[in-house]
């Protein structure tokens, strides 16, 4: 298994329908075998999971070169769940498995324990945390070894640098995953020309794919966020344009310049 650190910039597979997978292949022939998906991207019947399972019957032989991190133990609307009993349900190999929220009805030893059970058996490669306090992170260490810690992290979203968690996962020797993510509909077109960024090139505000309101398509997630709402938008752009001039000066995208900030190691 490829360590966390090798992962820290992953895509990011969340199915959303049945069109052909063989653009899933992109990646792995670019060298980016880290994937990271989750039972929340999508239906409960249609999810990372299930594209997976589709994409491995028509490539059986990529199975073993993905280093594959799931979120899970989460129900519908993003309700966390780690009862042991839904944090343990089948789903097969997994690298890298992540509650994707933590869940206060729950006792973190009770939720952690069946997931260190599940590496014992050979079923997961390791227990990863995601959008987690520090003190969760502390909390995490002291039960067991934690692997990786998945957060936000672009120059839309800092917090990470000031509020402790990377300070947390600096003394813990925990790496920082900021996934690059690309829903099926991204694959199945270029990926240089169709990039949906997640964390770390600002949901795609950095790359060029949004320049105004009617370049995000109707359901999509970020309709409802607060940094592409009308009164919000129109500033950000002013800030995302002097970006690009930066990049224009040093002759990079200025992707580049944000995912530049996530893959630098934290200097206390």
């Amino acid at each position: 298994m490829a360590s966390p650190k090798e992962a820290s910039h992953s895509i990011e597979i969340a199915g959303r329908n049945n069109k052909p997978l063989r653009r899933c292949t992109l990646p792995l022939t670019s060298g980016c075998n880290p994937w990271n998906g989750g039972e929340i991207y999508g239906t409960p019947d249609n999810n990372s999971l299930t594209l997976l399972k589709n994409y491995y019957t028509l490539y059986p032989e990529d199975a073993d070169r993905v280093v594959l991190n799931i979120k899970g133990a989460t129900r519908l609307g993003l309700q966390p769940d780690g009862s042991p009993d839904y944090t343990l349900g089948e789903r097969g190999r997994i690298d890298l498995f992540e509650c994707a929220r933590r869940d206060p009805k729950v006792p973190l030893k009770e939720t952690l324990g069946a997931l260190a059970e599940l590496v014992d058996e050979g079923k997961i490669g390791g227990v990863a945390l995601c959008e987690v306090s520090a003190n969760t992170i502390r909390e995490a260490a002291k039960i067991t070894r934690i692997v990786a810690v998945e957060v936000e992290l672009s120059l839309w979203s800092t917090e990470p640098l000031t509020n402790g968690i990377a300070e947390a996962c600096f003394e813990l020797n925990i790496p920082i995953i900021a996934s690059v993510t690309l829903p099926l509909e991204a694959l199945l077109e270029p990926i240089a020309e169709n990039p949906c960024s997640y964390s770390p090139i600002g949901r795609g505000m950095f790359t060029g794919q949004i320049k105004s309101l009617e370049d995000i398509p109707q359901g999509d997630v970020r309709k409802i966020l607060p940094r592409f709402q009308p009164q919000n938008f129109g500033t950000n752009m002013k800030l995302v344009r002097e970006l690009e001039k930066i990049a224009q000066n040093e002759k990079v995208h200025s992707g580049s310049i944000d995912v530049s900030l996530g893959s630098k190691p934290v200097k206390q």
